[in-house]
């Protein structure tokens, strides 16, 4: 027992010193990379930033090269987390993890998909709406501030991350038949307060990005109802 304990113990650190190598790796290159990035992230507000101390642009490009390299691990943790208990488990619940685990990747890259491409873009676009240049009488101008922005994309970024993991979540709850499609019709109403309670604190302090992230919420709630709502039916007919 007590050696099989000291392999376990072994590969639990050979694992960890992976996910390290992987982390460091992700961050060394994004670091090199780091005015492609940033240049990147503040593609949609067709404005340059700024930064009012002398050390701000430095520490905030060792957090945005940290940060991402965070995310980009996230797969090869959950891989070596897999990895390590795979041994342990029946050959229903390898299959079982195996599609879950597939899907959840598959929602990690949709994730970064509209994070980018549509909930960023959107929420840029609604803020910077309220800014005010008619010359005749006076000016309401917009100058981001690079820390602030940055502290933005990261909102943004990782609740949309938390987002698109909640089917997963709910897969296994019904998997191991701790929720069903009578509660969640139930308590619809009650989730859908405690989406917008969510959104307003994960995402930025406004109501247009609020909106942003709670109605896909409320879509996705849909879609999965609709998704165990139909495999009901299914088994009734089969």
């Amino acid at each position: 027992m007590h050696i099989v304990l000291e392999d376990h113990i072994k590969e639990l650190k050979y694992r960890a010193l992976h996910v390290m190598f992987c982390i460091l790796f992700h961050f060394v290159c994004l670091y090199i990379f780091r005015q492609e990035l940033l240049f990147t992230l503040a593609h949609s507000l067709d404005r340059g930033l700024i930064f009012t101390s002398l050390s701000e642009s430095f520490l905030n490009q060792i957090e945005m090269a940290a940060f991402f390299s965070l995310l980009l691990t996230i797969p090869y943790i959950i891989y070596q987390i897999w990895a390590f208990l795979k041994p342990g488990l029946y050959r229903f619940e390898v299959h079982f993890f195996q599609h879950l685990l597939r899907l959840s990747f598959l929602c990690y890259i949709m994730s970064w998909i509209v994070s980018y491409f549509v909930i960023l873009p959107m929420a840029v676009n609604f803020l910077t709406a309220f800014e005010y240049t008619d010359p005749t009488t006076y000016q309401l101008e917009f100058y981001p501030r690079m820390s602030s922005f940055l502290s933005f994309v990261y909102k943004i970024m990782l609740s949309t991350l938390i987002l698109f993991q909640i089917p997963i979540l709910s897969l296994i709850l019904y998997r191991f038949h701790l929720i069903h499609e009578d509660t969640m019709i139930r308590y619809r109403k009650y989730f859908l307060f405690l989406n917008f309670l969510l959104a307003a604190i994960f995402s930025p302090p406004d109501i247009g990005s609020q909106l942003i992230l709670a109605i896909p919420m409320a879509f996705l709630y849909e879609a999965i109802l609709l998704y165990f709502l139909y495999r009901k039916a299914v088994k009734r007919f089969v």
